[in-house]
């Protein structure tokens, strides 16, 4: 799922990315502002005003991705992500994983957890604060939020299910996903 594409390649550099698609974000939409700002509208600059309009719109999701992944990365989630892809690949073919237990352990699922719960009373995204105007803003906020539920659901479901969990006790299941939505105002 979404969730557990959320990780990324990781590959690059992440503030180089972050900030480059952010003043891209805002470059287009001033374009785009400016050319819906003309006395005469012609065909040729209302199609560009578009162009631009969707490409700062494109530039504020890999923001908001980029920023979601980096979370995930940086709170030590990306393990267990990557095997709830693993799960939902095997899972369509008709194959079964082993639980997730035997590969993580519940120390270190744990750890992760309580970072990400607590990047959650922080602001988890501080680097969309770059992107300008703040509609654009907004919406780059709102789809990170998303993505980082979503990353949860995914993780606290596979976690908590026996068969492709298998960590008995979950009491590190703290927070449940209708929690961290509420948390990430999703």
């Amino acid at each position: 799922g979404a969730g557990a594409d959320a990780v990324g390649s990781g590959a690059g550099d992440a503030d180089a990315v972050v900030a480059t698609a952010a003043w891209c974000c805002g470059a287009a939409d001033d374009a785009c502002r400016r050319l819906r700002a003309l006395p005469l509208a012609t065909p040729s600059s209302t199609a560009y005003a578009g162009r631009f309009a969707a490409f700062a719109e494109a530039c504020a999701e890999t923001c908001a991705r980029e920023a979601a992944s980096r979370l995930l990365r940086r709170c030590g989630l990306e393990p267990m992500l990557l095997r709830c892809r693993k799960v939902e690949l095997l899972q369509a073919r008709g194959e079964v994983l082993g639980p997730a237990a035997e590969a993580i352990s519940r120390e270190t699922l744990s750890a992760a957890l309580r970072a990400f719960y607590s990047a959650l009373f922080q602001d988890p995204a501080p680097d969309l604060g770059a992107i300008a105007p703040d509609a654009r803003r907004a919406e780059a906020k709102s789809l990170c939020a998303k993505i980082l539920a979503h990353a949860h659901a995914s993780v606290y479901a596979l976690a908590a299910d026996e068969g492709t969990g298998g960590y008995g006790e979950t009491d590190f299941l703290v927070h449940s996903p209708d929690q961290v939505r509420v948390l990430l105002d999703v």
